[in-house]
């Protein structure tokens, strides 16, 4: 049996979102890539748990189910949420897609930003996945939205900050912002 989960977040799971995180606790402009009318789904880890449970008890060999938020909304609308929860001062800002992934290609080269080439050329493109086949075989349904999680996961992201940083805590190595810690100071 395999499970094909989008990204998923939550405690102790921040990945790249702890950059946007701090970004949004500090009320800085977040760039975008494109308009944001994208639909992007993510997945809570307490879900993929839940998923995994499910799978595991179930007699489901040679199967493949895709697991993702069942409610998410467009890039723009689940960030707006999540900077609206937080109360925070930030905006997004739109950046044009094609010139911002070669300008974060060459500072990705030249080692001088954290994100990969996986973030930048699928953040601003469709990424959903149907669900139904899990829900239909194995019962799951998840019970956290994208907007949701982002929530669910920033607020955790506040309560342990102190501790999040180090290296193991939420990923194998601390996030270096680099390169994007300037555009942070200037936004």
């Amino acid at each position: 049996m395999i499970l094909r989960p989008k990204t998923f977040i939550g405690p102790e799971r921040l990945g790249v979102f702890e950059i946007l995180f701090d970004w949004i606790r500090e009320g800085r402009r977040i760039p975008i890539l494109g308009d944001g009318s994208n639909r992007y789904q993510l997945l809570a880890v307490e879900d993929l748990v839940e998923a995994t449970v499910a799978a595991a008890s179930a007699p489901v060999a040679g199967e493949t189910f895709n697991v993702g938020a069942t409610e998410f909304g467009t890039v723009r609308s689940d960030l707006e949420g999540l900077i609206a929860h937080a109360g925070s001062a930030s905006r997004l800002r739109p950046v044009p897609a094609r010139p911002a992934e070669l300008a974060l290609r060459a500072l990705e080269l030249a080692r001088l930003s954290p994100l990969a080439e996986w973030h930048y050329r699928t953040a601003h493109r469709d990424s959903y996945v149907e669900p139904a086949k899990a829900q239909q075989i194995l019962g799951f349904a998840p019970r956290l939205s994208n907007e949701e999680a982002l929530c669910k996961t920033y607020d955790w992201y506040l309560a342990n900050r102190g501790r999040v940083g180090s290296a193991g805590v939420t990923h194998r190595v601390p996030w270096d912002q680099r390169a994007l810690g300037l555009l942070k100071r200037l936004s």
